[in-house]
């Protein structure tokens, strides 16, 4: 049987053949992959883009949950909202950013291949609003 999509080594942190499998949407284990199973494989090594989107997010929301050995580094993000918003971004429960002000509909955007911010290692990444956020979120493990 062929495994399809994309496939990546972990690296010796695990073994030299140990795989692990991630859900491409949120970034969630979904378990381990053993020779014969199908699924699709998502690497720390490659750090292949994923994005989310930010749909009338208010209060802490969790945008990517955290995966065990991996950081969740940010590449860009564009974010809007109706009236004036201030948005922080959190590692878990502490804060990566001050906070970041969204003006009375208005947007913002951030872009950089070397990352614009990155979560403590197996930590979710969530975004913190008092106001309600629309957007997107572009973002890889590393």
């Amino acid at each position: 049987m062929t495994i399809s999509g994309p496939i990546y080594s972990r690296g010796s942190s695990l073994g030299i053949n140990t795989v692990k499998a991630y859900n491409s949407l949120a970034g969630k284990t979904i378990g381990t992959i053993v020779a014969g199973e199908a699924g699709y494989i998502f690497s720390k090594g490659e750090g292949s883009n994923q994005s989310v989107s930010v749909i009338n997010s208010t209060g802490t929301a969790v945008m990517v949950s955290g995966v065990p050995g991996y950081y969740i580094e940010v590449n860009s993000y564009t974010l809007s909202a109706n009236t004036a918003a201030p948005i922080k971004f959190l590692s878990g429960a502490t804060d990566i950013t001050g906070p970041i002000n969204i003006g009375n509909s208005g947007s913002i955007t951030s872009q950089s291949e070397q990352g614009i911010l990155r979560t403590n290692i197996g930590q979710s990444l969530s975004l913190n609003t008092t106001g309600t956020i629309n957007g997107n979120i572009s973002y890889r493990l590393v």
